[in-house]
C-alpha cells in the first residue's frame, strides 16, 4: 500500500484517480495549493504526489526543487490530459523524479504510478546498502542483524520487472508512443556514444528487417538533425520543410512528422519519431509538447533499468560481503563451503552437466549458508547437539537465504539449486518436502558434495569419517537421501582420484 499525496486537481479528474486508486487500497490524502503540499509533506511522509500538469500559475521546475530538498527521492506524477503546461519540459535538463500520464485510463495511471514507485524504492535501496557497504568496506566490521533491514529494503517486485532487456524496454516505449500519440509509424533511435551515431532499435509501422543496420550521424536524415540540434521538432510535411531538404532519403516518414531528443545529463541518449496521424491530421503544438513529455518519460524508464542493474551490482557486492561476515563468524563454514563446491564441480563433471549449469552449482556452494547471517552465534557454533526449536531455526537458513538472494533476479537459478538442496529424495527433506526428480539436478548433486564434505570434516561433537564409512553412508541411502545417479557419479570419481576424500 502506497501512502499517495493528490495536489491541485480538478473535482472530475480527482473522482477518477480516486476511483482507480483506491483500488490498490491506497492511502490517499488531498491537498489544494503547492504552500499546502509542502506543509503536508513538511508534517507527514509520503510514497507519491500526484499533480495537475495544466494550471498555468504553478511552476513545476519551482515545486519539484522545493520537494527535493524535503523528500529527494520523492515522486511526481503529472496528470491533466492537454493542452500540457510548457514550462514542465521545454527545459533543457528537467527535472528528476517526475513522471507524467497521458490519460487517465486505468492501465496507463497504474503503469506510471509502478514505475514512480519503483524508482523511490530503488533510489532509497540504494543510498542505504551503498551507505552499509562504505561503512563495512572503512570499518571492516561485523554489524549483528544490521544486514537484515537492508535485505527487507531490497525487495524490489517482479511484477514491475525492471531487469528487462534494453531491446522490450525500447519496443515498450515506441509502442507506447504509438499509442498515445495515434500514429502510423513511429521509431526508437538509440545513441551509440562511442560511435557517435543512432541507431534504429524498435519501431511501429516498420518491421525490424527494414530498419536493422540503420544508423544515422549527427545532421543525417531527420533524427540526425535532431540529434545535432537538441531539440524537438515538428513539421506538417516533412518532403517540403526546408530544414529536412537535401538530407539522406528517408525510408519511413512522409506527411507530418515529429522528432524528440532523449536528454540525460546535458547529452543525448536517443531519438524518438512519429510521424503520420491515423486520421490524417497534422500535428499540433499540443501534440508537440506530449512527444516531449513522452520522451521525458522513456529517459526516466532507460534511467530505471540502468539504475536497476547499478543496484543490483551493489547487492550483490553486500551478498558477498555478507558471506563473508558469515566466514569470520564460523571459519567451518568457509572451510566446508569450499569442500561442498569441491566434490560438487567433480560430481557434475563427471555426469557431463553443460559448464553453464557446473558454474550456478559452484556459485550455489559458495552461497548456500548466506542465510547463516539471520541464524544466532550460539547456534550456529554451538559444539554439541541442537534442540528440537534450535534445530528449526538453523533449518530456516534455507528460506532465509533465498530472500536474500532472490532481489538478484540473474542468479535465480542458482538461488533455486540452494532452495532444495537440503530435499531428500524420499521427500522428508526441508523445507518443501520435494521427491526425486522434482529436486533439480543441481540441488541433488550439491546435498550429496555437502554430505562428503560434511562427513569428512572433523567436528566438536564427531570424529571425522574415514573414506570407507563415507562411501558406505552413500551407499546405504541411496535412493532414500541421495539421488542414486548422482552417488554412482562421486564414486566414479572417488575410484578415478583415489585421494578425491
Amino acid at each position: 500500500m502506497a501512502r499517495i499525496l493528490i495536489g491541485n486537481l480538478s473535482l472530475e479528474i480527482a473522482d477518477s484517480l480516486k476511483r482507480i486508486l483506491e483500488e490498490g487500497k491506497n492511502e490517499l490524502s488531498f491537498t489544494g495549493t503547492d504552500e499546502e503540499i509542502i506543509t503536508h509533506l513538511q508534517n507527514d511522509s509520503c510514497d507519491l504526489i500526484i499533480l495537475d500538469v495544466i494550471n498555468p500559475e504553478k511552476r513545476i521546475h519551482h515545486l519539484v526543487e522545493h520537494v527535493k530538498s524535503i523528500d529527494e527521492f520523492l515522486p511526481i506524477l503529472l496528470v491533466g490530459g492537454l493542452p500540457l503546461n510548457p514550462s514542465v519540459f521545454d527545459a533543457k535538463y528537467p527535472p528528476g523524479n517526475v513522471f507524467l500520464a497521458t490519460s487517465l485510463e486505468i492501465d496507463d495511471v497504474q503503469f506510471v504510478i509502478k514505475k514512480a514507485l519503483a524508482y523511490r524504492q530503488m533510489q532509497i535501496s540504494y543510498k542505504n546498502i551503498k551507505a552499509w557497504v562504505q561503512e563495512y568496506e572503512k570499518e571492516k566490521s561485523i554489524f549483528e542483524y544490521k544486514p537484515d533491514d537492508l535485505v527487507v529494503a531490497f525487495q524490489v517486485s517482479k511484477e514491475i520487472s525492471y531487469r528487462m532487456e534494453k531491446e522490450a524496454l525500447y519496443k515498450q516505449i515506441i509502442t507506447r508512443l504509438a499509442r498515445v500519440l495515434e500514429v502510423k509509424t513511429a521509431a526508437f533511435l538509440s545513441f551509440n556514444e562511442e560511435k557517435e551515431e543512432l541507431v534504429h532499435m524498435a519501431g511501429v509501422g516498420m518491421s525490424l528487417e527494414e530498419v536493422t543496420g540503420t544508423r544515422l550521424k549527427a545532421g543525417e536524415a531527420l533524427a540526425g538533425y535532431v540529434l545535432q540540434q537538441e531539440q524537438a521538432v515538428s513539421t506538417e510535411d516533412v518532403n517540403q520543410d526546408s530544414r529536412f531538404q537535401n538530407r539522406t532519403q528517408e525510408k519511413f516518414y512522409s506527411g507530418s512528422f515529429m522528432s524528440a531528443p532523449l536528454l540525460w545529463g546535458g547529452k543525448v541518449i536517443g531519438v524518438i519519431n512519429a510521424c503520420q496521424k491515423k486520421e490524417g491530421q497534422i500535428f499540433t503544438p499540443q501534440d508537440l509538447q506530449l512527444l516531449k513529455g513522452l520522451a521525458v518519460e522513456a529517459v526516466m524508464m532507460i534511467q530505471l533499468v540502468d539504475f536497476y542493474l547499478t543496484l543490483e551490482e551493489l547487492y550483490l557486492k553486500m551478498v558477498l560481503i555478507l558471506n563473508t561476515v558469515i566466514e569470520e563468524k564460523d571459519f567451518y563454514t568457509k572451510e566446508h563451503c569450499q569442500r561442498t563446491q569441491y566434490y560438487a564441480e567433480a560430481i557434475a563433471k563427471e555426469m557431463g552437466l553443460p559448464d553453464g549449469e557446473v558454474n550456478e552449482i559452484k556459485q550455489a556452494c559458495q552461497l548456500q549458508d548466506i542465510g547463516n547471517i539471520r541464524v544466532p552465534d550460539y547456534i550456529l557454533t554451538k559444539p554439541g547437539t541442537l534442540t528440537p526449536e534450535e534445530w528449526d531455526t538453523m533449518k530456516s537458513h534455507v528460506d532465509r537465504a533465498t530472500d536474500i538472494l532472490r532481489p538478484l533476479s540473474f542468479l535465480n537459478p542458482v538461488n533455486n539449486i540452494i532452495s532444495q538442496h537440503h530435499e531428500r529424495v524420499d521427500g522428508k527433506g526441508y523445507p518443501h518436502h520435494l521427491q526425486g526428480e522434482d529436486i533439480a539436478i543441481g540441488s541433488r548433486i550439491m546435498r550429496v558434495a555437502d554430505s562428503v564434505a560434511a562427513m569428512t570434516t572433523e567436528r566438536p561433537y564427531r570424529p571425522v569419517m574415514s573414506k570407507e564409512e563415507t562411501a558406505e553412508e552413500l551407499e546405504k541411502n541411496k535412493g532414500v537421501q541421495f539421488d542414486s545417479g548422482v552417488v554412482d557419479s562421486f564414486m566414479r570419481v572417488a575410484q578415478k582420484h583415489p585421494g578425491v576424500i
